[in-house]
Parts: structure tokens; sequence; C-alpha cells
């Protein structure tokens, strides 16, 4: 798989993310298992007041990965901007796959936290592979 693909994938992915956590915030938190408390008024605004946040951001980083897809360089293997763009993208894959990890085994603990583990680990080992293909 070409490092454009893995991009466009990944871009997709963030996008699609960001608005469903900008948009339906305590619907995704939900899905975590995060919000069950009732009468916790104030920690249910909290919550989805920084799941909005955290969507906007997805979003705009979905965006300026897909920017970052239709850059000349990234055809170029051994270009200084292709060999940047990969290692950005293996520190941000691999902490998102340690927080993600982290949080499913002491909190979530439920399958949409191990598909989140999941998916950042396939775009941890992607980009990875991509770093090192010649």
């Amino acid at each position: 798989m070409n490092l454009k693909t893995i991009l466009l994938i990944n871009a997709f992915l963030f996008i699609a993310g960001g608005i469903a956590f900008a948009i339906y915030g305590p619907l995704m938190i939900d899905m975590y298992g995060i919000l069950g408390a009732e009468g916790e008024t104030m920690l249910y605004w909290y919550s989805t007041s920084f799941a909005r946040m955290y969507g906007a951001t997805l979003f705009g980083f979905g965006f300026l990965i897909w920017a970052a897809s239709n850059l000349p360089d990234m055809s170029q293997k051994g270009s200084s901007a292709r060999r940047a763009v990969i290692l950005a993208m293996i520190l941000a894959n691999g902490m998102g796959l340690f927080v993600s990890l982290t949080q499913q085994v002491s909190i979530w603990g439920n399958v949409t936290g191990w598909l989140t583990t999941g998916l950042y680990a396939l775009l941890f080992l992607l980009y990875t592979i991509s770093l090192f293909a010649r």
C-alpha cells in the first residue's frame, strides 16, 4: 500500500471521527462506557464539551493529513518531506495507540475501546512499514 493511500485512509477516519465526536459527543462517549451514572450533570457536560473539542481536533488533523497526501514530495521515496510526515504520523499514531491501550485496559474495557486501539495499531504499523519500504 502506498503512502498516499495510507494518508487518505487516515484522513477519512479522522474526519469521520471528528464529525461524530463534534456532533454526537454524548453518544460517542456513551459508546466507550464513560457516562453511566445518573445525576452527574456537571460530569456529563464536562465530558460532552471535551468530546466536542476532541472532535474538532480530529476533524482539523484529518484535513491536514489529507493536504499532506497531496504534497508532491510524498511520492518521492527518500525525500525529507516524506520522511518527516511519516515520522510525525508514526509518533501521533503511536501516542494514540499507547493512550487508547492504557484507557482500554484501565477504564473502557469494551469493544469500542478495542476497535479504537486496533485502528491506532493498524495506522502505526502501516506508517512504520512505509518508512522502511523501498
